[in-house]
């Protein structure tokens, strides 16, 4: 089932993306086709969704001058847990997830993404609040699955 769909190449300005995004906090720039969007880890569109799911996908066209930043984020409102997909600081992804501060990383990937280049990033995360909270999530890049984590905090 699809639940939300936005591309941003067709944005020309910033008050376009705030009627679809709960917050969109984020600049209209170059894209790879079109426009795209430039924000940064404190500023950058979200989505709060009406209900809870357990299972959501999101991609993303994504190309970053560093390695500071989480470019997938997943937080279930209800029930408190968080989930993405985050940068080690040298290229490697890892996933986190935590719930009120207690929080656990996936070992990393060996897989090493190169600055200013352009990746289709998809993530795939079933998450259950708990007790226990379960994790089963994995990351493509480009097609290739780089990261798979299946995670069970008693």
């Amino acid at each position: 089932m699809l639940i939300f769909m936005d591309s941003f190449d067709h944005y020309t300005t910033a008050a376009q993306g705030e009627g679809k995004w709960t917050t969109f906090g984020a600049t209209i720039v170059p894209g790879r086709t079109g426009n795209g969007i430039s924000g940064s880890a404190l500023s950058f569109p979200s989505k709060t969704l009406n209900e809870e799911y357990e299972t959501l996908t999101m991609g993303i066209a994504y190309k970053t001058p560093g390695f500071a930043n989480n470019p997938i984020k997943f937080t279930n409102a209800v029930l408190g847990p968080e989930f993405w997909l985050g940068h080690l600081g040298d290229g490697r992804l890892r996933f986190h997830w935590g719930v009120f501060g207690d929080g656990v990383n996936s070992s990393p990937t060996s897989w090493v993404m190169t600055a200013n280049t352009w990746y289709y990033i998809e993530v795939t995360c079933f998450m259950t609040g708990g007790p226990p909270a379960h994790i089963l999530a994995s990351a493509r890049i480009n097609g290739a699955v780089v990261l798979t984590w299946d995670y069970t905090h008693h």
